[in-house]
């Protein structure tokens, strides 16, 4: 039951950010974007999906970043 809504929480964050990203490429917005997910997660009390949403913010963090830094975004 805990990994469903997991899942589900983060198919649901996607959603809502994946678009902003594809928009904006500037670092600045990520950067932004990746904060709103920090406070997202201060907002969150358990432990096992702070750690895993933290890490998941990061990898698309890292990801868009290396776009840009590469020239394809």
């Amino acid at each position: 039951m805990f990994r469903k809504g997991l899942l589900y929480l983060l198919i649901k964050q996607l959603k809502l950010f994946y678009p902003v990203f594809i928009k904006n490429y500037s670092i600045i917005k990520q950067v932004e974007i990746y904060y709103v997910n920090l406070f997202m997660l201060k907002q969150c009390k358990n432990l096992r999906f702070k750690k895993v949403f933290n890490l998941f913010g990061l990898m698309i963090f890292i990801y868009f970043t290396s776009l840009k830094a590469h020239g394809k975004a």
